[in-house]
């Protein structure tokens, strides 16, 4: 299972120790200062997925 994480959230060894636990696959987008970033397109397709989530979340908290 993939689950998208907040932007903020960084650490590799959480991300393993889940991934290793429960076979739950951590994705979330790099910061801009960070080495290793996302294609246009696929940073694009990430932005959407997570405003729809934060929309959902938001309707649901009331």
């Amino acid at each position: 299972m993939e689950v998208v994480g907040n932007k903020g959230y960084i650490s590799a060894e959480k991300a393993k120790e889940m991934w290793q636990a429960n076979w739950v696959q951590l994705r979330m987008m790099p910061h801009l200062n960070q080495k290793d970033q996302m294609p246009r397109e696929v940073a694009h397709t990430f932005n959407t997925v997570r405003q729809l989530i934060e929309t959902v979340n938001s309707h649901l908290i009331g």
